[in-house]
């Protein structure tokens, strides 16, 4: 058999025990890529005896030490180990299967061991709470935590408690929430300052949300910088470019949307045969793992020999080797790791991403990631924006609302990296919501929301006893008085004669019919009782307060009162009314 392709530090072992080589300093920068002898019977890959009803996701499921999203790996890898298994949807007990090793995945072990210390650091003192139907956060804390001011900071404390709590809004009863035994100031961390941010930072005057002017949780710290956001990624940009290590915690994270992986530890096995495996140290040569089994190995400083390319190329459809140069920024990387994908494609968005359908919000993005498979739809799963200011970051509302609708926003600096706002808490009671039908009840529920003395249900007296020698009286769905003023809300007919009287003896008459649409029924009666209103499509923009040009669109009914009231006739998103209240001091009422 032939080596001459294989470069230094990459070597084939022809021992029948597995073993690996020691490191050999002189060589560092090349040894990352091994060629392992191992054996195939017994002792070198365990095996596992199928079972009643087992399948291979059950299986793998079960090994120690595997995530969910180690998954579709470890079945390429025990596909390649198993090459007499033509048909894994159909496993028969009895049948054996070789595993790979529970060391093959390269999980990130130490990671993960940092994420529970610090879980477990965070929660200490800590006791559980069963949620109860009705519950939201602000009424938790209230209650159960007899806290009544500095809500903010303890609701940031039970979200770090929570991580898998995504909506603070949305509480279903039976939820198990982990809250302080004993509240102590809260830790919220941001990224670093740095000395020219403090500086530029110094020069500001502080950001207030309108009218009441209470400052506005402050943003993730950025350097301030100008945006060069219609630059090619790759136009020769050296200076102020990320670290290799800050580039691909921002490729980690945009890849983990999408439910894919970045390895940079640990070590990466591809079955060559059944008894050569080749080895990939991750921390030199970084793997990723889109969701659509495609792989790819980042070779960051030229280390990989072009016949190891070409080997890997005509062996492995799935797995792709690229260059990364130094100069190559992130979306640079993102291009050449996409250009591999079978699934997704990044493109420079040339428009706002729309959101949403009765709340319509658009979101301006810099690149786009979408699906190009023919079977698949044409659609964004992740939007990318490039940000220099401070003022540039998205609310978490706007990205809360994207995520809900299955699109995520990954925001960065081309300077200092992955950034973000810091999590908004809105501490709003839940949505007031007005009843469709009958039209009588929509009425007398819209004039008392708007506190006006509606009285349902009402006796008006047509014909007098004493007067007209004999009693009739109509019952009114909703009777209003103010002062000397009388208007009366009809969901029924009434014979001509009798809405003479009532006229003349000062009623003004209001017909509203179940057959309408209760927008219209709303539209008649508020046009009856003198309320300003206005009904059409309201558009609130980003800019209009300082914040980046993002629009919130809907349609329905404003109504102006002590405070601006939009009716709309569906759900909004939790996050879109306490954007909407804080920033525009706009109430939301569903109907």
């Amino acid at each position: 058999m032939a080596h001459s392709f294989l470069p230094m530090g990459i070597f084939v072992i022809l021992s029948a025990m597995t073993f690996c080589l020691p490191a050999i300093s002189a060589l560092e920068d090349s040894a990352q890529l091994t060629f392992q002898k191992t054996v195939v019977s017994g002792k070198s890959f365990p095996h596992h005896t199928v079972r009643k009803n087992e399948s291979v996701y059950s299986i793998l499921r079960k090994l120690p030490g595997v995530a969910e999203n180690d998954i579709p790996r470890y079945f390429q890898i025990i596909k390649a180990l198993n090459p007499q298994v033509k048909n894994w949807d159909k496993i028969y007990p009895g049948q054996e299967i070789a595993l790979p090793p529970t060391d093959a995945i390269g999980v990130r072990k130490e990671e993960s061991s940092t994420a529970r210390a610090n879980l477990s650091a965070g929660a200490s003192g800590r006791r559980t709470y069963l949620v109860r139907r009705g519950d939201y956060l602000i009424r938790i804390v209230r209650r159960e935590m007899n806290i009544a001011s500095g809500t903010q900071q303890i609701m940031l404390r039970i979200k770090e408690m929570n991580p898998a709590i995504r909506d603070a809004n949305l509480l279903y009863p039976g939820q198990v929430l982990w809250l302080p035994e004993r509240y102590g100031q809260a830790k919220v961390e941001t990224p670093p300052f740095t000395d020219e941010f403090r500086h530029e930072q110094a020069k500001q005057p502080d950001k207030r949300s309108e009218p009441t002017g209470e400052t506005r949780p402050s943003a993730a710290v950025m350097p301030q910088e100008q945006p060069a956001r219609r630059e090619e990624p790759d136009a020769g940009r050296k200076s102020s470019l990320l670290s290799a290590s800050a580039r691909l915690e921002i490729i980690r994270h945009i890849v983990e949307q999408m439910q894919g992986s970045l390895l940079t530890k640990g070590n990466y096995y591809l079955p060559v045969s059944r008894t050569v495996q080749l080895e990939i140290d991750c921390s030199a040569i970084p793997v990723v793992e889109l969701n659509d089994q495609t792989t790819v190995f980042l070779d960051m400083k030229n280390r990989l020999h072009l016949s190891l390319q070409k080997l890997t190329g005509s062996r492995w459809s799935n797995w792709h080797i690229v260059k990364i140069d130094a100069k190559d920024d992130v979306i640079a990387i993102l291009k050449k790791i996409f250009e591999k994908s079978k699934s997704y494609k990044l493109i420079r968005a040339e428009k706002p991403l729309a959101v949403g359908s009765q709340s319509n919000v658009e979101i301006p993005v810099d690149w786009m990631i979408n699906r190009k498979t023919a079977d698949q739809p044409s659609k964004t799963v992740q939007g990318l924006r490039l940000v220099s200011h401070n003022q540039d970051i998205l609310p978490r509302a706007i990205t809360h609302f994207a995520r809900a609708n299955s699109l995520v926003i990954t925001e960065f600096s081309p300077r200092t990296g992955l950034t973000g706002r810091p999590e908004e808490l809105y501490t709003l009671p839940p949505p007031t919501v007005l009843p469709k039908s009958p039209a009588g009840e929509l009425g007398h529920a819209l004039l008392s929301y708007l506190k006006l003395p509606a009285e349902k249900d009402a006796e008006i007296r047509v014909f007098n006893l004493e007067k007209d020698g004999f009693n009739l009286s109509i019952k009114a769905d909703v009777l209003l008085a103010q002062g000397e003023k009388k208007t009366v809300v009809l969901s029924r007919p009434l014979p001509e004669e009798f809405i003479q009287i009532l006229q003349e003896t000062g009623y003004r008459l209001i017909f509203v019919s179940d057959r309408d649409n209760p927008a219209t029924n709303m539209e008649k009666i508020l046009r009856g009782v003198n309320v300003p209103f206005a009904s059409g499509y309201f558009l609130f923009s980003g800019a209009d307060k300082n914040q980046p040009p993002y629009t919130i669109g809907f349609q329905g009914i404003k109504i102006k009162a002590d405070q601006d009231i939009y009716v709309v006739n569906f759900d909004v998103h939790p996050d879109l009314l306490g954007l909407l209240k804080e920033a525009w001091s706009a109430t939301l009422v569903r109907y």
